[in-house]
Order: structure tokens, then C-alpha cells, then sequence
């Protein structure tokens, strides 16, 4: 999965994002918030066809309370 691809599937299971301000911060950082549970977490991209390690969607599922993709469990 790539991180593009990974960013369409939370926003598919009902997440949302906010990118992270203030002081020492990149541009590539986004807080991901579930709308329902108000769960969050953090993910860094860049958001393009590189791929995404599976120890990172398998996290950021279980920190979301999301299904993860089968090839990551």
C-alpha cells in the first residue's frame, strides 16, 4: 500500500486530518482524528506512491480503532 493509498483508506473508514502547527513541525505531518470514537493519531508523508511500512498502518489502525488491511494483521 502506498502512503497515498493508506490516506484514502482512512479517510474510507470516517477519519479526518489536521495538519500540525506551531514550532518545530514538518510539512508532512498530520494529526489523524477518527470522526465517531474522537480517537487520533499522528502519521507522517510524504502522501505519493512511496510505500508505506506495514508497522505503520498496522499502529495507526489499532490507535484509530479502524480495520486494518488483511495483509498487515
Amino acid at each position: 500500500m502506498t502512503n497515498e493509498d493508506f490516506k484514502d483508506w482512512l479517510q474510507a473508514y470516517g477519519c479526518d486530518f489536521e495538519p500540525i502547527e506551531g514550532f518545530n513541525h514538518t510539512g508532512w505531518s498530520l494529526k489523524v482524528i477518527h470522526r465517531e470514537t474522537r480517537r487520533w493519531t499522528y502519521i507522517s508523508g510524504p502522501f505519493d506512491s512511496r510505500k508505506c511500512p506495514k508497522h505503520i498502518i498496522r499502529e495507526a489502525c489499532l490507535q484509530l480503532g479502524i480495520q486494518q488491511p488483511d495483509y498487515t494483521k
